[in-house]
């Protein structure tokens, strides 16, 4: 079944077979997808707390923003305690399949980090 249909674009008459195509080209399909206008958004910046619009999902408002988030972020990381290993990865499996459970219920029964 042959379809006949306007190009939002170029505004030309074309047919197609399929019911669902919209463009007459893909060129004309890439043009339309540019000059669409984009819907902004109002976001909450989560670093001063300022409300403010972009068309895409944004967590900052502005690069300073941006960047005090990643260094009190760096700060807080270089905080946290490392938790020293307490067993390694092979002895784990070794003593998993001594046990005959997984390598993961044995990590979950004895707490293994």
């Amino acid at each position: 079944m042959k379809y006949a249909k306007i190009c939002p674009y170029c505004k030309c008459l074309f047919t197609t077979d399929k019911r669902a195509k919209k463009f007459c080209r893909s060129r004309c399909a890439q043009y339309f997808k540019k000059t669409r206008k984009k819907k902004s958004v109002r976001q909450i910046c989560q670093w001063c707390g300022e409300i403010f619009e972009y068309e895409r999902v944004k967590k900052f408002c502005s690069m300073p923003c941006r960047q005090a988030y990643m260094k009190r972020l760096g700060i807080q990381y270089q905080r946290t305690v490392k938790i020293p290993v307490k067993v390694t990865l092979i002895e784990a499996d070794r003593k998993s399949k001594a046990e005959g459970v997984t390598y993961g219920t044995y990590i979950a029964l004895h707490k293994l980090r």
